[in-house]
């Protein structure tokens, strides 16, 4: 699962990510909401790679349906990601902004 590339990104995303929480200092409650959205993040990486083996395996040879399903399943993952970000912004901006302006 490490070799998938959004995993990869997603890792480096997760390091950064608990980097600058050291970093800005953010509180528990803060802390709780970075940790949960990463974890969810992740599981949504787990389900979406299992679902794409499993249509690679009912189906090796390309199939439009497949293509749509693995489409969709892919898409949990970017929703829930763009949520993340948003969450992550509404901690880190303002810290970052009252840090160094």
């Amino acid at each position: 699962m490490l070799q998938e590339k959004s995993v990869q990104i997603h890792l480096i995303l997760f390091v950064f990510a608990m980097l600058l929480s050291i970093f800005l200092k953010i509180n528990k409650y803060e802390w709780v909401l970075i940790l949960i959205c990463s974890g969810i993040v992740f599981s949504l990486e787990i389900i979406n790679t299992v679902l794409e083996k499993i249509c690679d395996f009912i189906h090796p040879n390309y199939h439009d349906k497949i293509k749509d399903m693995k489409d969709i399943s892919s898409s949990f993952v970017l929703v829930f990601t763009l949520f993340a970000i948003s969450i992550a912004c509404i901690i880190f901006i303002p810290k970052i902004i009252s840090n160094f302006l």
